[in-house]
């Protein structure tokens, strides 16, 4: 008779990076009298998910669900606080180093070795047109490029998986799986693309080794990185824009200095003349970014909101260009009149605002966009070839070939290119461009003017707790939570 061995219920995480990544205040959605009355929880501190859950559940029971700010954000703290709350239910703060020293293997040559899972390759389309290849349910929410090697591309998912292309996305691996990878601010180094600045929640790390192995070098309660860049002149410098302020560092991340305590969205190093340095200011009066401008190398910053819009907004993130040093594009979402679409032809002393969306996106066709679900579906890409080509986007994405004049739609809900929803993060440098999107990677040699069919490329997985059926030496999977999913698909690569 065979020896039958049972384990029932044996709870694996497999991964316990489902924590999503994206927070920090510019994420989170503004209240207002309108929201429904369930969100109005989310704001609290501690947060209680009990009390929170049943609320969300017993609102969508009687009223027609709808996917907005708010039911977004939802999601995101459910995940991101999945294994952070007390019995009662309240949100704990974070500590990421702690819960990565709670589940690394304390002696991993002790342990049974669980064979590594496979990633099982699929192409996905959109719904609509069967034919035709689409990036699908991969979300990037950061994208780097070495810009002494543009091979070098490192990448961050939002089920917090990092990983890096050496040719320029053909193949891609998976890098530093031991750490919670949650970030929107990657930044390698100009000069030396082993050495990569990472930020995430409550600190930044920095890599000597490509990525591979990562040092925390700077930690403070509740942060959060918006950016990071370093001067390729002098590259010992290295700026992170903050929900804490903007930091310094002048010894290679091995300390920093708070600049200004205002929070700060992004962070723009000109390319011709590295000692300038444009950032944004958070003015908690106004309620609105703005400008400022440092010309030594980020030591001290001088107000410049000439031309400036006058709204209040939920962020502002900004583009340069090499084919006019001077030239420097920003998008803002203010609170009631849809995007601003500012443009500085002189270093950012002065602004002017080319064009101007709509709350909804369907009143203003010259730039047809709307605020969408906020900062966090929001980035901008000038081409480095022609400075007049720029594009912009939160659910959909709209390019102008004319400075930022007119718009038109280029992907995600309208255009024709086979781009998924959601712009979450952008890249140029020489002819190559980089979108990243809810659907992955998308990427283009002449900055999304052809259209061409994509190919597959890098994974997102999300996979958490399953049950463990061991029977006759065969081990059978069984789903035990089902709201967990698995989710293989796309980089893809134009």
């Amino acid at each position: 008779m065979r020896k039958r061995e049972i384990l029932v219920f044996t709870f694996l995480i497999l991964s316990w990076h489902i924590k999503c990544q994206i927070t920090g205040e510019l994420n989170i959605p503004n209240q207002t009298s309108t929201m429904p009355s369930w969100a109005k929880l989310m704001y609290e501190e501690p947060i209680n998910f009990i009390r929170l859950s049943e609320a969300y559940n017993s609102f969508y029971k009687s009223n027609p669900y709808v996917k907005d700010h708010y039911t977004r954000y939802y999601k995101r703290l459910i995940m991101n606080y999945r294994n952070s709350m007390s019995e009662n239910g309240d949100a704990i703060p974070k500590d990421i180093e702690s819960i990565e020293t709670k589940f690394r293997p304390k002696n991993l040559e002790s342990r049974t070795q669980i064979p590594e899972w496979k990633v099982y390759e699929m192409e996905t389309f959109f719904l609509e047109k069967n034919r035709q290849g689409c990036p699908w349910q991969a979300n990037v929410y950061a994208i780097e490029v070495s810009k002494s090697n543009p091979n070098i591309l490192i990448c961050n998912t939002e089920t917090e998986g990092l990983f890096k292309t050496v040719n320029k996305g053909k193949t891609w691996i998976q890098i530093a799986k031991e750490n919670i990878n949650s970030s929107e601010a990657i930044a390698i180094h100009p000069k030396n693309p082993d050495t990569v600045f990472m930020g995430s929640n409550g600190l930044i790390r920095r890599s000597v080794d490509g990525g591979l192995t990562w040092n925390t070098v700077f930690t403070l309660s509740g942060l959060w990185v918006y950016d990071i860049d370093i001067p390729v002149s002098n590259a010992y410098i290295i700026l992170a824009s903050t929900n804490k302020g903007l930091y310094r560092s002048i010894n290679s991340g091995i300390s920093w200095t708070q600049i200004f305590s205002e929070p700060s969205s992004d962070l723009k190093v000109l390319s011709a003349k590295n000692n300038i340095i444009i950032t944004t200011k958070y003015n908690a009066t106004l309620k609105q970014y703005y400008p400022v401008k440092s010309t030594n190398f980020g030591m001290t910053f001088t107000d410049k909101k000439s031309g400036w819009y006058s709204n209040p907004d939920g962020g502002v993130r900004m583009a340069i260009t090499t084919a006019d040093p001077k030239r420097i594009y920003a998008i803002a979402l203010t609170g009631d009149k849809g995007p601003h679409l500012m443009r500085s032809n002189d270093e950012g002393e002065t602004w002017t605002i080319m064009a101007k969306g709509s709350y909804t996106g369907y009143d203003s066709p010259e730039f047809p966009l709307d605020n969408w679900q906020g900062y966090y579906d929001l980035s901008i890409l000038a081409s480095q070839t022609n400075a007049d080509e720029v594009i912009t986007g939160t659910g959909t994405m709209v390019k102008s070939t004319d400075g930022g004049k007119t718009f038109k739609p280029l992907g995600g809900y309208g255009g024709a290119f086979p781009l998924h929803p959601d712009f979450q993060a952008s890249i140029a440098i020489g002819n190559d461009s980089w979108i990243a999107t809810d659907g992955g990677l998308t990427y283009s040699t002449d900055f999304f003017t052809k259209l061409k069919i994509p190919k597959l490329g890098i994974m997102e997985s999300m996979v958490a707790i399953f049950g463990v059926l061991m029977q006759d030496g065969m081990r059978i999977f069984s789903l035990v939570e089902d709201i967990i999913m698995a989710i293989q698909s796309t980089m893809k690569i134009i």
